[in-house]
C-alpha cells in the first residue's frame, strides 16, 4: 500500500499502474496524460486527480489533470477502486472505463467528480460495467460532468450503460448532449437513478430495460431531463421502459421532464402486472410530440398524482402492441387559466383529482369529481374548493390520491 505521485506524460500513468498493486492510491498532478489501453488486473487502488472532491457542476476546480484516449480496462479488477477528480478527453478505442467479463464488476467502487469530454468510437459508452450475475454491486457514480459526448461516425454511444448488476446508484451527475442516452440500465436490481440533470440526449435521457434478466426495485427520483430525443426517434423519449415482462417495483416520482419529444415511452411488454410500477409527482412540460408513447403490449399503467401542463396529457399508440391502457383517473394536471374547450374535455372526461389553478376573476364551473381549483382573485360561489396560494401539486393541495378529495 503506498501513495504514488504520477507526473503528466505519455504512458506515465500506464506505467504507474502496471508496476501497482492492491492499495495503492495514485495521485494525478496537473497537466496532460497521453495515455491508450491500461489493463488492470488488481483490486483495491484509487486514482485521485487534483479535483478529487470537488464536483465540477458546483465547485471551484483547479487546474486539471487531463487523461486522453485512455481505455481503463478493469476486466479483471473486481471491488475497491476510487475514480476522483479527473478530466477524461479525447477518442478513445474502446470505452473509458471498462468493468465488463465475468463475475461480478466493482463491488464497492465508486466513479465521482470528473469531467468526461469525449468522441467515442459507435456503439460505445464513456462508463460501461457488464456482469454475469447482480449480487450487490455496491457501484456509486455521482458527481461527474458528462459533457459534449459526440460519436465518430454512425451508431449510438451512451454516457453510462450498465447491465446484470445489483445495488447501483447514479446520483447528481451532469450529461449535455449525448449521443444516445445518459444512462440505460439493463437488468439491474436494487438500484438508484437520483438528482441527474440530463439535456440534449439524441435518443433518450433514462432507460429501464431486461434483455438479459429481470430490472426490477429501481427507484427514479428527482431527476431533470430537458429535450431528450433530439433525433425524434419513434419510440424513445425523457424516460423509456423497454423489455417483456420481468420489469417490475418500478417507481419513478419527483421527476421533471420539459421540452422533449415524447416525455415518456414504453415499447413491448414492460407492464405484465402495472402493480409493479409508480409514477407519482412528475412535472412533465412542453412534450413537443406526446407526454406519453404508449407501445407496449398490455396492462394498465396507472398514473397518479403528476403535474402536466396538459391539462388532459396526450398520448400517442403506436407500433404493433398498443394493448396498454393507460389511466389518468388519478391524475394530478396543472393547469393555469383552462379555456372553457379544456375545461369542458376535464368534465366530459371525468377525471379525479386534478389540480387547475386560476390567476384571474371568473366564475368556476363545477369540476369533475375530486378535483381542487386554486384561485387568486377569481369570482368566488362555483368553486368547489377555495386555497391561498397556487396549487402546484398533490402535496401542496393536500388531496390524496385514492381518495380524489380535499
Amino acid at each position: 500500500m503506498a501513495i504514488i505521485n504520477v507526473p503528466a506524460g505519455t504512458g506515465t500513468l500506464a506505467n504507474a499502474i502496471n508496476n501497482g498493486s492492491a492499495g495503492d492510491e495514485f495521485h494525478l498532478e496537473s497537466g496532460i496524460y497521453l495515455e491508450g489501453d491500461i489493463p488492470v488486473d488488481y483490486n483495491y487502488f484509487k486514482i485521485l486527480g487534483p479535483n478529487a472532491n470537488i464536483n465540477p457542476n458546483t465547485g471551484v476546480r483547479v487546474p486539471e489533470a487531463i487523461v486522453q484516449d485512455v481505455n481503463l480496462n478493469l476486466t479483471l479488477a473486481k471491488a475497491g477502486i476510487e475514480i476522483n477528480g479527473i478530466k477524461f478527453t479525447g477518442t478513445p478505442s474502446y470505452y473509458v472505463i471498462n468493468g465488463s467479463g465475468a463475475g461480478d464488476e466493482l463491488d464497492d467502487s465508486i466513479i465521482s467528480n470528473n469531467i468526461f469530454e469525449l468522441a467515442l468510437n459507435p456503439n460505445k459508452a464513456v462508463v460501461h460495467i457488464t456482469g454475469t450475475t447482480n449480487i450487490d454491486d455496491n457501484l456509486i457514480i455521482e458527481n461527474n460532468l458528462f459533457n459534449d459526448h459526440l460519436t465518430k461516425g454512425t451508431g449510438s454511444s451512451s454516457d453510462i450503460h450498465i447491465s446484470t448488476a445489483d445495488n447501483i446508484t447514479i446520483r447528481n451527475n451532469v450529461s449535455i448532449d449525448c449521443d444516445y442516452a445518459f444512462l440505460q440500465f439493463d437488468s439491474v436490481v436494487n438500484s438508484r437513478i437520483l438528482n441527474n440533470h440530463i439535456a440534449n440526449a439524441d435518443r433518450k435521457g433514462i432507460q429501464l430495460a431486461n434483455s438479459e434478466g429481470p430490472c426490477k426495485n429501481i427507484l427514479v427520483d428527482g431527476n431533470t431531463i430537458i429535450n431528450c430525443n433530439t433525433e425524434h426517434a419513434s419510440d424513445h423519449g425523457g424516460i423509456r421502459l423497454y423489455g417483456n415482462s420481468g420489469i417490475e417495483n418500478i417507481v419513478i416520482t419527483n421527476n421533471t421532464i420539459k421540452d422533449t419529444w415524447n416525455s415518456f415511452a414504453f415499447h413491448d411488454d414492460p407492464f405484465g402486472d402495472a402493480s409493479y410500477f409508480t409514477f407519482k409527482y412528475n412535472t412533465i412540460m412542453n412534450s413537443q410530440n406526446a407526454d406519453i408513447l404508449n407501445n407496449a403490449e398490455h396492462g394498465v399503467i396507472y398514473f397518479d398524482c403528476n403535474n402536466w401542463d396538459n391539462i388532459i396529457p396526450t398520448i400517442l399508440n403506436g407500433g404493433d402492441w398498443i394493448d396498454a391502457v393507460i389511466d389518468f383517473k388519478r391524475c394530478g394536471s396543472y393547469r393555469a387559466n383552462p379555456t372553457d374547450t379544456e375545461q369542458q374535455n376535464l368534465e366530459n372526461a371525468q377525471y379525479e383529482g386534478n389540480v387547475i389553478v386560476y390567476t384571474g376573476a371568473g366564475n368556476i364551473r363545477g369540476l369533475a369529481v375530486g378535483n381542487v381549483a386554486d384561485t387568486i382573485g377569481a369570482t368566488s360561489g362555483n368553486d368547489p374548493v377555495k386555497n391561498t396560494g397556487v396549487v402546484k401539486n398533490w402535496r401542496d393541495s393536500g388531496l390524496d390520491s385514492n381518495q380524489g378529495k380535499a
